[in-house]
C-alpha cells in the first residue's frame, strides 16, 4: 500500500478512534433505556442463562409466540448473549457492544463508498454518518437498524466483488450470507432483497451459476431466523399472524393517515427537514442519464434502490424516527460524492483550471455539515437521557429480596432480573 492509500486509511482510524471516545461517554445513560432495548436485552440473557432465544414466562419456559418480541434477529441477541456467558450479565457491556457494532458499521461504509466513489468522498461519508445524532443514538441502543445496516453494506461490498471477480465462488457465496444476515437481524432488511431483484431488470449479463450461489446462501441466514422466530405447530393460520403482528407494528393500521402525517413532518421536524435537505442535493446531481439508459452497474442499483425503499417504508410507517435511520445513513453515505458534483457542475469556480478552488469550496461545505451535526447533537438533540437503566440493574443486584420475581405488564425491566428469578 502506498502513501497516497494508506493516508485515507490513518485519516479513517483517527476519526473512529475519536467518535469512539466520545461515544462512549455517558454509555449507559444516552439515550436513555427502553422498552425495545428491554425486550432485545432480556433475548440476549435468556440466551446465556436459560439456552433459548426468546422472552421467558417462567424459568425454561420460553414465550409460545416468540415472532412477536423477535424484531431483532440473532445476529445481534446470539453475540450479546455469549458474551454474557463470559463476562456475566452487563447493561454497559450490551451498550459497549453496540458501540461496537457502529464503529464496524464506519468501517463497511468507507469499504462501500471508497469503490463507488473514491477513498476522499469515503472518507467524508465516514466522518457525517458518524457525527450524525440518529446514527449515533440508535448505535447505542440496543437494537437491530444500525448492525442490519451494517451486514447490508457488507453485503452490498461483496456483492460488487462478485460482479468483479468472475471465477471464484466465495464472493457470491459470502455476499449471500451477509445480505441474509442483514434480513435476519431486521426483518425490514426483506425490502432490500426486493432492491436485488430490480437489479436484474438493468441490462447486466448475469452469472446465473452464481447467481444461484448467492441466492440460496442468502437464504440459509434467513430459514434459521424462520426457525427461530416463529412457533412449533406453525400452519397458514398462525403465518396470518405473524403478518399482521409485522404489518401492525409497522403502520399500527393507519396507511393514508401515516402517509399524510410524514409528509408534513419533513417541512416541520428537524431532522427529517435536514434529511429533505440532503435528499435534495442527491437527486440534484443523480446519473439520470444512466439510470434510464440502464447503464448503471448492480451494485450501485441495489444501494439506490434499498434507500428508495426504506425511504417508503418509513412514509407509510407509523413514523417513528428510528424507521428513518436507515434511509438517512445511506444518503448520507451519498453527500460527499454529491457535494463535489454540485460544486463541479453550477459553481462559477468550473472555469478555474486544475479545480484547485472546486475541491476547497465542496471539502469547507462538508466540514461545516460536519461540524453542524456535532453542534446539533451536542445542544440541540432532543434524544433523552436518564440513569433507569444502569439503576435497575443495580437494585436487582444489590438491593431485591431473595426468590422469585413477578413481573406484570414490565417488559423493559425484566430484562435486568436474573432469569432463574424471573416469573
Amino acid at each position: 500500500m502506498t502513501w497516497a492509500e494508506s493516508k485515507y486509511w490513518w485519516a479513517f482510524a483517527a476519526i473512529v478512534a475519536v467518535f469512539l471516545l466520545l461515544a462512549s461517554l455517558n454509555l449507559t445513560t444516552a439515550p436513555r433505556f427502553w422498552f425495545d432495548e428491554g425486550i432485545n436485552l432480556q433475548i440476549a440473557r435468556n440466551f446465556a442463562e436459560q439456552g433459548y432465544l426468546n422472552i421467558q414466562t417462567a424459568p425454561s419456559e420460553p414465550y409460545e409466540n416468540p415472532y412477536q418480541f423477535l424484531t431483532t434477529g440473532y445476529p445481534v441477541s446470539a453475540p450479546l448473549g455469549l458474551i454474557f456467558k463470559i463476562t456475566g450479565f452487563s447493561f454497559a457491556v450490551a451498550r459497549g457492544y453496540m458501540l461496537g457494532w457502529t464503529a464496524v458499521l464506519l468501517l463497511a461504509a468507507f469499504l462501500v463508498c471508497k469503490r463507488f466513489f473514491g477513498p476522499l468522498s469515503a472518507l467524508f461519508s465516514v466522518l457525517l454518518i458518524s457525527t450524525f445524532p440518529p446514527i449515533i443514538f440508535h448505535g447505542k441502543s440496543i437494537i437491530g437498524e444500525i448492525p442490519g445496516l451494517t451486514l447490508f453494506l457488507f453485503g452490498l461490498w461483496a456483492f460488487d466483488m462478485k460482479e468483479k471477480n468472475r471465477g471464484s465462488f466465495f464472493w457470491p457465496v459470502l455476499a449471500g450470507l451477509l445480505f441474509g444476515l442483514s434480513v435476519a437481524t431486521k426483518p425490514i432488511y426483506l425490502l432490500f432483497i426486493l432492491a436485488v431483484a430490480v437489479s436484474y431488470f438493468w441490462g447486466a449479463k448475469i452469472n446465473y451459476k452464481k447467481e444461484i450461489v448467492f441466492w440460496l446462501s442468502l437464504t440459509l441466514p434467513v430459514a434459521l431466523y424462520a426457525y427461530i422466530a416463529l412457533p412449533s405447530g406453525f400452519d397458514l393460520s398462525k403465518g396470518l399472524s405473524v403478518v399482521e403482528t409485522y404489518q401492525s407494528r409497522a403502520s399500527q393500521g393507519s396507511f393514508s393517515a401515516n402517509i399524510a402525517e410524514n409528509a408534513v413532518r419533513f417541512f416541520t421536524d428537524d431532522s427529517l427537514v435536514y434529511t429533505l435537505f440532503v435528499t435534495m442535493a442527491v437527486f440534484l446531481v443523480a446519473p439520470w442519464r444512466k439510470i434510464l439508459r440502464r447503464e448503471w452497474d448492480r451494485p450501485k442499483i441495489i444501494f439506490a434502490v434499498s434507500a428508495v425503499l426504506s425511504l417508503l417504508f418509513f412514509i407509510q410507517s407509523v413514523g417513528w424516527n428510528r424507521y428513518l435511520a436507515v434511509y438517512q445513513g445511506l444518503v448520507l453515505l451519498v453527500l460527499p460524492a454529491a457535494t463535489f458534483k454540485i460544486v463541479e457542475k453550477f459553481s462559477w469556480f468550473r472555469r478555474l483550471d486544475g479545480g484547485f478552488f472546486r475541491n476547497k469550496m465542496a471539502l469547507s461545505g462538508l466540514v461545516f455539515l460536519a461540524l453542524f451535526q456535532v453542534y446539533y447533537l451536542s445542544y440541540r438533540s432532543d434524544f433523552f437521557s436518564g440513569t433507569l437503566g444502569a439503576d435497575t440493574e443495580k437494585f436487582f443486584a444489590e438491593k431485591a429480596p431473595e426468590g422469585r420475581i413477578y413481573a406484570v405488564s414490565a417488559l423493559k425491566s425484566v430484562a435486568m432480573i436474573p432469569s432463574d428469578r424471573l416469573y
